[in-house]
């Protein structure tokens, strides 16, 4: 990846992906955004991707079904998980699945913009 990596952003909470949208367009990254994992899928269908950060918990479906619908479709973008729940029994399973990372909410947004620069 180089400067402007095009990054989906997936949550439900409004104030964190805007806050998250602004930090990463600050460090020049390209951004788009998804409130559910619905409009994610669509978002990927329909454009490509250098790296998503998924929350784990929303509405309708998880960030786990989400993530299983993109692998279904044939794509391998790497991805991060956050959650505010301190129980990770889907670690393995997204494991499987290719998540690079899972970030507790809150968390330190230098440690995404430190893997986006590791994937660099």
């Amino acid at each position: 990846m180089t400067d402007k990596t095009s990054i989906l952003i997936v949550d439900d909470n409004e104030t964190l992906l805007t806050t998250i949208s602004i930090i990463l367009k600050r460090s020049e990254h390209k951004v788009e955004v998804a409130n559910n994992g619905h409009d994610a899928i669509v978002k990927v269908q329909h454009n490509s991707y250098d790296m998503i950060i998924l929350d784990y918990k929303m509405p309708g479906l998880s960030g786990l079904e989400t993530l299983k619908e993109i692998r279904n479709m044939g794509s391998d973008v790497p991805v991060v998980f956050m959650t505010a729940y301190e129980q990770h029994d889907f670690i393995d399973e997204a494991g499987e699945m290719g998540v690079l990372a899972v970030f507790n909410k809150p968390f330190e947004v230098k440690k995404i913009l430190s893997l986006i620069d590791e994937l660099n």
